[in-house]
């Protein structure tokens, strides 16, 4: 007859060198199974269930569990402004003007090398 194993953790039968004897019922060569910890974390106040520190509403009934702690999130922080539109008259011109004066003076220094070397 085999011996029902419900996973509660029992002290051996018997005398104090029993635990070692390998009898039955004594639990010998079967591992014993870690008792879980409750963490500590709120109770609801509606149904006393006990929730995990990280919840904020109840697990069971989705009561909040603390004043506040279920609100929505802040506002969203203003828009930030529109920068202004370029200025539509000259603005292209003094670009070219900066690209294309290096390129005129580059084009007059070969010139004037080819021209006396």
């Amino acid at each position: 007859m085999s011996d029902p194993y419900d996973g509660a953790l029992r002290r051996p039968r018997g005398g104090p060198g029993s635990e070692r004897s390998g009898g039955p019922g004594t639990g010998a060569g079967r591992p014993q199974p870690v008792p879980k910890r409750r963490v500590p974390g709120p109770r609801c106040p509606a149904c006393h269930h006990g929730n995990p520190t990280t919840r904020v509403r109840c697990e069971i009934c989705g009561h909040e569990l603390w004043r506040g702690g279920a609100s929505t999130l802040a506002p969203a922080p203003a828009p930030l402004p529109v920068p202004p539109e370029p200025d539509p008259r000259g603005g292209t011109g003094r670009l070219l003007a900066l690209v294309l004066a290096p390129v005129v003076v580059m084009a007059a220094l070969i010139a004037l090398v080819y021209l006396l070397g």
